[in-house]
C-alpha cells in the first residue's frame, strides 16, 4: 500500500524510516549544538519551526527527485516509442 504525500507515493515502511531519521538529526543538530556552546560559548538555537523547516526542505527535495525521475521516465519511453516506430518503417522498406 502506498500512501499519497505531495504529489510523490511513499510506502509506510518508508515513511516511517524517514520520520525516525529526521528525528534523529534534529536530535543530533540539539547535541552539537550543546558542543558548541561548550566549545564557543554560543548559542545555536534548534527549535519545533526549525525542525519543520528541515522537513519542508526533504519534502520539496522528494518532490524534485520524484519530478525528476517522471521526466526521465516520459523521455525513455518517447525514446523506446520512437524506435519502436522507426523499426516498424525500416522493416516495411525492406519488404516492399
Amino acid at each position: 500500500m502506498l500512501i499519497w504525500s505531495r504529489d510523490v507515493f511513499v510506502q509506510p515502511a518508508m515513511r516511517e524510516s524517514i520520520a525516525l531519521f529526521m528525528s534523529n538529526v534534529h536530535n543530533s543538530v540539539n547535541e552539537m549544538s550543546q558542543v558548541y556552546l561548550t566549545n564557543e560559548r554560543r548559542y545555536n538555537y534548534t527549535t519545533p519551526k526549525s525542525f519543520l523547516e528541515q522537513i519542508k526542505l526533504y519534502q520539496n527535495l522528494l518532490q524534485a527527485k520524484f519530478d525528476e525521475l517522471q521526466a526521465k521516465t516520459v523521455r525513455l519511453e518517447n525514446g523506446l516509442e520512437k524506435l519502436k516506430s522507426t523499426s516498424a518503417q525500416v522493416s516495411y522498406v525492406f519488404n516492399s
